[in-house]
């Protein structure tokens, strides 16, 4: 519905639902460029007079202005923007609150853009009282002195965690192997990047495979150093995990004729994990120690070139002086079975 200039957001009746209310507050403290943000409460209540949800979503941002603070339009533009993706995500967001609240949270709660500078938290709270389930998501962003120091994700993610209690069901990631939280610092063509994950819970995602650079070094394939491949193909399950992880890379170092560049990394990744119903062939008794089995990994490697660069009228090259690589890998799972292997690679 629109009045004027003002588009009014439209509302579709359900009716399981008696009652729907949302309100939103916009802040900021200090100044404009301190603190500001925007928090907005979700209610919705049954026919017969009792709640349905309950859901608290904002964001806060540190060291930046205001995206909307030079004309009151803006605000209105805001809110439009919002109540647009709303009516589009209308259909489903009933059901995503249900089965898949993360989803739900994503298409409520507004995510900064990479553009933006400074710190910038996401928090969304949700409860489902005809599911009984509890579910929360927290998520920043950082890229601040001038992009001196980021978030290792998209648009500047930094990580997020995740809560989510439910019958039957129960876990808290702050990250995950295939989606980390970490920092990135660059200083010219130089980086260093750290990257961390833990999880508990009953929901575990299966453990990763070291990195690319381990595998080239070691010429060996990464098929072959996914050690837990067969065993994260039986799913998630109960246990938790943490790992951590380390990485330099100078890019091209130039001084007269010569050049260089350097890579280097080290990490680890630990988890124990509840296997149901597993056996060893051969075996009656259950795997590890009453279906508890666990496994881990730590891994480092060096890799650098030093050379001279060469540029004539009609030669341009990068003739290298020397050039070398070096990486170790050691795996383990255990116990019952109990298992080690270890690699060492030099180029």
């Amino acid at each position: 519905m629109t009045i004027g200039k003002t588009t009014f957001p439209n509302y579709i009746p359900d009716e399981k639902t008696g009652l729907g209310l949302r309100a939103a507050v916009m802040f900021n403290a200090v100044s404009n460029e301190v603190l500001n943000g925007e928090a907005s409460l979700e209610i919705a209540f049954n026919n017969s007079g009792g709640l349905n949800y309950i859901g608290l979503f904002g964001y806060a941002k540190f060291l930046g202005k205001l995206p909307f603070e030079e004309d009151l339009n803006h605000i209105n533009n805001t809110f439009n923007t919002i109540n647009r993706e709303n009516a589009k995500a209308s259909s489903s967001l009933e059901t995503d609150k249900q089965n898949n609240p993360t989803q739900a949270a994503s298409k409520i709660l507004p995510m900064p853009s990479q553009a933006q500078s400074g710190l910038t938290a996401c928090l969304g709270i949700q409860y489902d009282f005809k599911q009984s389930s509890f579910h929360a998501n927290f998520d920043v962003y950082v890229n601040v002195i001038g992009g001196l120091i980021k978030g290792v994700g998209a648009n500047n993610r930094a990580g997020g965690a995740v809560i989510h209690i439910a019958p039957g069901e129960w876990y808290v990631h702050m990250g995950t192997p295939n989606n980390r939280i970490g920092l990135q610092m660059g200083i010219g063509s130089i980086n260093v990047k750290t990257e961390s994950y833990f999880m508990t819970g009953s929901s575990i995602p299966g453990s990763p495979p070291p990195p690319q650079q381990v595998a080239d070094i070691l010429g060996v394939s990464m098929h072959e150093l996914d050690y837990m491949r067969d065993l994260n193909a039986l799913g998630d399950g109960r246990g938790f995990a943490f790992g951590s992880s380390l990485s330099v890379n100078t890019g091209d170092i130039t001084f007269l004729i010569l050049y260089a560049n350097f890579q280097a990394g080290l990490g680890f990744d630990i988890m124990l994990k509840e296997y149901k119903d597993r056996y060893c062939k051969g075996s009656s008794s259950p795997m590890g120690i009453n279906g508890w089995y666990a496994n881990g990994q730590a891994y480092a490697y060096l890799q650098g070139e030093l050379g001279v660069k060469v540029r004539l009228w009609f030669i341009k090259a990068r003739i290298p002086i020397i050039k070398g690589a070096a990486a170790a890998l050691l795996q383990a799972k255990l116990p019952n079975p109990s298992w080690f292997r270890g690699y060492l690679g030099v180029n």
